[in-house]
């Protein structure tokens, strides 16, 4: 028998799916089966758009994050280094010697950009143009980030 659908179940649904709950993952947190979630989203509207709206604040994010990373981003970076210390009651504690923050520039990403490009511009970087890719040089490559980059920032 399935779980009953309460409705605190909506906003939950929301929640995990813009965490990037897929379908499966969430029937397995109201502990119902597959089939069970799919009639709820059926049955009741609102659970199916909580769901859809979660889903699409993930799939934007990802997609964000994706061209970040196709076009190379910059990062920080925290390391803090410490080390054993008695303390007066003899105890042995860390301590923080050292906290140090970087920004790292992450170089453009190719396998990244390969993606982004087959899957916005099919027309012109879809997978029959694969091999059109591959062929390319690194001075090509950067050439056509920095066009991708000036059309982004155009949009803007």
């Amino acid at each position: 028998m399935t779980a009953p659908f309460r409705e605190e179940f909506v906003r939950m649904a929301e929640v995990a799916a813009r965490k990037g709950f897929a379908e499966r993952d969430l029937a397995e947190l109201f502990g119902v089966s597959p089939a069970a979630f799919r009639q709820w989203s059926l049955d009741r509207p609102d659970f199916a758009a909580a769901c859809a709206r979660g889903r699409g604040g993930a799939d934007a994010r990802a997609e964000r994050m994706l061209l970040a990373r196709a076009l190379g981003l910059t990062c920080t970076e925290t390391t803090v280094k410490t080390a054993p210390v008695r303390g007066e009651d003899g105890e042995v504690h860390e301590e923080v010697r050292e906290r140090r923050t970087v920004r790292k520039r992450l170089p453009p990403d190719f396998q990244a950009l390969k993606l982004w490009l087959s899957r916005r511009r099919p027309d012109l970087w879809g997978e029959a143009g694969d091999d059109r890719l591959d062929d390319l040089s690194e001075e090509d490559i950067d050439a056509r980030i920095r066009e991708l980059e000036r059309q982004l920032g155009d949009e803007a």
